[in-house]
C-alpha cells in the first residue's frame, strides 16, 4: 500500500511540478541494505540527484571534488551537508521524499548507533529551516512509529495510515493463493487450515504504518 502511495506522490510531483527551478529527490530506506545506506551515503544521494537536475556544475562542487583527491576519497558528512544546502539553493522549490525512514534508524538497539543514525534526519531538517527565508524545501517522510523520528518531527503535520485486519487478510490471501506470486499456492489452496493459520498469524503480527509529512 505504501509503495503505491510513494510512487503516486513522486509521479504526481514529476507531472505537476516539472520546472527547471523545481527539484525532486527521494530516498528509499531498506533494512536489507543498512551497511551501505549510511548517513553519509544518504546525504550523498540527495546531492547527486539535485546536481543531475541542474544544468551547470557549481564551483563549490568542483572544489569539493578537487579537495577529495578528484574522487579518490569521500567527503565527510558535514561537507555533504554543506553541499546539500548549496544545491538546494539552486532551486526555488525542492521536494525531498524519504521512504521507510525507520528502516534506516533501526541499526541496532545500541543508543549510540541510534544517535548516529538520527543525525541524517536532523541535518536535513536543519537545512530546511535555514532555507525557509529564501527557498521552499518540502519534506515528505514515511515511517512506522518510532520514538526518535517522532521527537525530530514534533510539531509537523502527520497522517496515520493503518490497514485494517480485513485489508491485510484479503491482500495476503490474494498473494499466497496466486501461482504467479507464491510457489506453494497450489498446496495452500488444498489445505484451508494451513492457509487460515498463515493469514491469522500475519494479521496478528502486522503493525500499522504512519506517514509523516510537512
Amino acid at each position: 500500500m505504501l509503495k503505491v502511495i510513494r510512487s503516486f506522490v513522486i509521479n504526481h510531483l514529476k507531472t505537476t511540478s516539472w520546472n527547471k527551478r523545481v527539484s525532486i529527490s527521494y530516498i528509499y530506506c531498506d533494512y536489507k541494505d543498512r551497511r551501505n545506506q549510511t548517513a553519509v551515503n544518504l546525504m550523498s544521494s540527495l546531492v547527486k540527484q539535485l546536481l543531475l537536475q541542474h544544468n551547470d556544475m557549481p564551483a563549490e562542487i568542483k572544489m569539493s571534488y578537487s579537495r577529495n583527491g578528484n574522487g579518490n576519497s569521500t567527503p565527510s558528512f558535514d561537507e555533504y551537508s554543506e553541499l546539500l544546502q548549496l544545491t538546494l539553493n539552486l532551486f526555488t522549490t525542492s521536494f525531498i521524499m524519504i521512504d521507510a525512514l525507520d528502516e534506516h534508524l533501526e541499526l541496532s538497539k545500541d543508543t549510540n548507533s541510534s544517535a548516529r543514525a538520527i543525525k541524517f534526519l536532523k541535518q536535513v531538517r536543519d537545512i530546511q529551516w535555514r532555507l525557509a527565508a529564501r527557498r521552499s524545501c518540502k519534506l515528505f517522510i514515511t515511517s512506522r512509529e518510532n520514538r526518535l523520528i517522532e521527537e525530530q518531527l514534533s510539531g509537523c503535520a502527520r497522517i496515520d495510515i493503518r490497514a485494517t485486519d480485513s485489508d491485510i487478510r484479503e491482500y495476503l490471501k490474494s498473494q499466497i493463493l496466486n501461482d504467479n506470486t507464491f510457489p506453494l499456492a497450489e498446496r495452500l489452496r488444498e489445505d484451508h487450515n494451513l492457509t487460515s493459520n498463515i493469514l491469522e498469524n500475519v494479521v496478528t503480527k502486522a503493525h500499522g504504518m504512519s506517514v509523516t509529512h510537512m
